[in-house]
C-alpha cells in the first residue's frame, strides 16, 4: 500500500514538474514573440500609437497598436460611400507573412468570404486579430498592413507562438 502511494504520489509530481515546464516554455516563446515584433518595428522605423489616427491618409509609418497588441497601419481608407456593417458579407484578400517576410499564405486569388463580426470556431483561416483590423478598415477597398501576434491569431496559429503580418484588401459585395 505504501508503494502504491509512493508511486501516485510519483506520478502526481512528475506532472505537476512537466506541466510547469510546458508553461514556462510557452512564456519563453511568447517572450521571443514580442522581441520579434519590437526588432520588426525598430528595424522599420515603425512609430506605434495607442490612439487610432483619424487622418484620411495615415502617415507612412505610424501604426496603430490596439488594446489587443494587434498593430495596425491603413494604406487607403478604401470608398467611403461603401461601409460595413454587423452582420454583412466580407470578402478578404490577403497575404501572410513572416516578419522575416518569408510567404506563408497567399489568398489574393481566392480569396475568403466571411461575415463581419463572425469568426467560425472550426475550419477558419481568419483571426480576432483580422476581425479587429477590420474596425479600422470599415469601408470597400481599404487596404491595411495588420501584425498579428499569435493569441489574436487563428486557433490553428496561435499553436506556433509566431507574429504574422498580413497585408489585407476588404471588398464588400454588392
Amino acid at each position: 500500500m505504501k508503494m502504491r502511494l509512493f508511486h501516485i504520489l510519483s506520478m502526481l509530481s512528475l506532472i505537476a514538474m512537466v506541466s510547469c515546464t510546458d508553461s514556462g516554455d510557452y512564456e519563453e516563446l511568447l517572450d521571443k514573440e514580442s522581441s520579434a515584433i519590437s526588432s520588426y518595428i525598430s528595424s522599420h522605423g515603425i512609430q506605434v500609437v495607442s490612439q487610432c489616427p483619424t487622418e484620411t491618409v495615415w502617415p507612412e509609418n505610424v501604426w496603430y497598436k490596439n488594446e489587443n497588441g494587434v498593430y495596425i497601419h491603413l494604406d487607403s481608407t478604401g470608398v467611403d460611400s461603401v461601409s460595413l456593417s454587423n452582420g454583412c458579407e466580407v470578402i478578404l484578400s490577403y497575404t501572410k507573412e513572416t516578419l522575416d517576410g518569408e510567404l506563408v499564405a497567399d489568398y489574393t486569388k481566392k480569396p475568403i468570404r466571411t461575415y463581419y463580426g463572425y469568426i467560425s470556431s472550426s475550419y477558419d483561416y481568419t483571426s480576432s486579430g483580422m476581425y479587429q483590423a477590420l474596425t479600422v478598415m470599415n469601408h470597400h477597398l481599404a487596404y491595411a498592413r495588420v501584425i498579428i501576434p499569435s493569441k489574436q491569431a487563428s486557433s490553428v496559429d496561435m499553436n506556433y507562438v509566431i507574429p504574422y503580418l498580413y497585408t489585407i484588401v476588404l471588398r464588400l459585395p454588392n
